[in-house]
C-alpha cells in the first residue's frame, strides 16, 4: 500500500512540474 501511494504521490508531482513547466514556456521563462 506505501508504494501505492508513493506512486500516487509522485505522479501528481510529476504531473504539477510538468504542468507549471509548460506554462513557464508558454509565458516566454527560460527552461533551466
Amino acid at each position: 500500500i506505501f508504494s501505492l501511494v508513493y506512486g500516487e504521490e509522485a505522479f501528481q508531482d510529476l504531473y504539477i512540474h510538468e504542468l507549471t513547466h509548460d506554462m513557464r514556456h508558454a509565458a516566454g521563462f527560460p527552461c533551466h
